[in-house]
């Protein structure tokens, strides 16, 4: 809670969160990256490109598995990778709910935030 605690205050009296997300759209419009990304994108076609090499990867590791274990691993990792993304994903959404709740809930911005020691 410290840190959050801090990261939101900092946040209320600073207006970090503002301060980023335009200086990223300002840099986006002068430069147009997402635009140039895009188009790198489009003409390579790299997003494309990569999914049917992580496909083929797939398939090579399915097919090793069932040949040497009879297809014992491949559904363990698969779970595994569901329960881990499943897990970071609740953390993540956890930690960002903590943070806004803590910049709601805290109107003083001269209230001192409580020492890691403290708690």
């Amino acid at each position: 809670n410290f840190l959050i605690d801090t990261s939101a205050s900092l946040d209320r009296k600073y207006d970090i969160t503002s301060v980023i997300t335009n200086t990223i759209k300002q840099i986006d419009e002068k430069y147009k990256l997402a635009a140039k990304a895009k188009q790198i994108d489009d003409k390579f076609g790299i997003h494309e490109k990569t999914e049917e090499i992580i496909e083929k990867a797939l398939e090579t590791g399915r097919g090793l598995d069932q040949r040497f274990t009879n297809g014992k691993y491949v559904p363990l990792v698969e779970t595994a990778y569901k329960d881990g993304v499943k897990m970071v994903t609740e953390q993540f959404e956890t930690i960002k709910t903590d943070f806004e709740e803590s910049k709601l809930g805290k109107s003083d911005d001269s209230a001192e935030v409580a020492s890691p020691a403290a708690e």
